[in-house]
């Protein structure tokens, strides 16, 4: 947390990371970005919010009458727009997975998918990059649904349209957090399908993936499929490493 400092006797602390929010806050944000809010401005909301802060008026051409735990203080306009300045760390999606907890009452998977299956998680992969390619929410629903299992059976046909882009905009930076740290974890596999500018054959590299993790013995299929997805995606990581190891080995 941060501590902003307008005065001598005004002290506000509020986070400085994604990974800082907490449920609340979080959901905050994600109504301001589901409703297309420009990013200063997004800032500046979340600023206000986080610190408790209440504008009550313009107290002088640059200045300004705040409350803050039922008290008045007279701050700057500069002094609050450097104070939005603490949540930048908006400006930009997480490097880590951050997810609602629960969405309705229904309880979402480890932000980091440990212990989903790897099954699932091809599935997730599928639908994420539709929805990259598409651009349509219909596919972050249908990840929402794996991510948030039990979603699909209770049915969104009473959700409102604020609360379908909400979800949505919580789906999309929980998995693309979630890619990030997949990256830095398993550096071999994803840096090998890295495919950036061409649209990616999801279909091709499932089918692949399995291929390796089973060593092309059918019959194993189905185990490789409820295995960890972490244990998975381990075994490839390490599996493209050695493959690359022998590669240099037989060049020399």
């Amino acid at each position: 947390m941060t501590r902003a400092s307008f005065s001598d006797n005004l002290k506000v602390s509020v986070p400085t990371s994604w990974d800082e929010l907490n449920e609340e806050q979080l959901y905050y944000v994600l109504r301001l970005i589901a409703h297309g809010v420009p990013i200063e401005r997004t800032m500046l909301y979340a600023f206000l919010q986080f610190s408790a802060l209440k504008v009550i008026r313009r107290y002088a051409p640059s200045t300004l009458l705040v409350r803050y735990k039922n008290a008045p203080y007279v701050i700057t306009r500069k002094d609050l727009l450097l104070g939005a300045t603490s949540q930048d760390y908006l400006e930009t999606p997480p490097k880590s997975p951050v997810r609602l907890y629960k969405w309705r009452q229904t309880v979402a998977v480890n932000p980091a998918l440990h212990g989903v299956r790897f099954g699932v998680y091809l599935q997730a992969e599928n639908y994420f990059q539709g929805y990259l390619t598409e651009r349509n929410n219909k596919y972050l629903m249908q990840l929402g649904y794996l991510l948030y299992p039990g979603m699909e059976a209770k049915g969104c046909d009473d959700w409102s349209e604020e609360e379908e882009k909400i979800f949505c905009t919580n789906v999309l930076l929980w998995y693309t957090g979630f890619k990030h740290l997949l990256v830095e974890q398993f550096p071999e596999l994803f840096r090998s399908t890295d495919t950036t500018g061409e649209t990616l054959d999801m279909r091709e590299i499932m089918f692949a993936q399995i291929r390796i993790l089973t060593s092309g013995d059918v019959t194993k299929e189905h185990r490789v499929l409820n295995v960890d997805t972490w244990s998975a995606l381990g075994e490839l990581n390490e599996k493209i490493k050695e493959s690359k190891r022998l590669d240099r080995m037989i060049k020399k």
